[in-house]
């Protein structure tokens, strides 16, 4: 990862330096650490702080990421593309299964891997999107329609369902799918990686 050094007399001028050096503004930078030195005698204060901005951080994401999947024996093709300010890599590939895992077991393994790698070096919780052949977005879909098919069923029957054990990132969606829906209310329990979202029915005023 591309760390670069900028001094000033205080901290914000260090990063004014960055800014105009990199030609990035604030937001595309990210401090990895500053070191803020007294002086001495013949010697003013100074601040050196350590910086690297945030396309170098996608850059090494895709590097890590080619590296992974390479010792897995997979060779993948990669988009990336910035949605709604947030970095979003997609990879492609003959054996997307293997990326992927069962129920998606093994590319959340690659996002905890990435998203820890980029923490210990920039101290960051560094955010992005990771998929594989839109895995997610197809996941995504069929849990929203999971969800409001069983809220119907709820609804009708009154009887509370237990869906199957999620990550919270899947969890977040059955319950923003029925965050609206009147007649049923979501709940998560149990613990991971067994936690669960549990859809009951409201109980009616008389």
């Amino acid at each position: 990862m591309n760390k670069q050094v900028f001094t000033g007399k205080t901290e914000e001028e260090a990063i004014s330096k960055a800014m105009i050096t990199l030609q990035e503004t604030r937001d595309q930078l990210i401090v990895c650490n500053v070191d803020k030195q007294s002086g001495g005698l013949f010697k003013s204060p100074k601040v050196e702080v350590e910086i690297v901005t945030r396309r170098d951080v996608v850059d090494y994401i895709k590097e890590l990421l080619k590296k992974i999947t390479s010792s897995m024996g997979v060779k993948v093709q990669m988009e990336s593309k910035v949605r709604e300010g947030i970095p979003s890599i997609t990879l492609y590939s003959d054996e997307d299964a293997i990326l992927i895992g069962k129920n998606g077991r093994t590319l959340n393994a690659l996002v905890t891997v990435v998203r820890q790698s980029v923490l210990n070096l920039t101290g960051e919780h560094f955010h992005f999107q990771l998929d594989v052949a839109e895995y997610k977005k197809k996941r995504e879909n069929n849990l929203i329609r999971l969800a409001k098919k069983t809220a119907r069923e709820v609804a009708h029957t009154k009887i509370p369902v237990k869906l199957e054990a999620m990550n919270s990132y899947e969890r977040r969606i059955i319950h923003t799918a029925l965050v609206d829906y009147s007649k049923v209310t979501t709940v998560s329990e149990g613990e991971e990686p067994n936690r669960c979202v549990v859809i009951k029915p409201v109980e009616e005023e008389n």
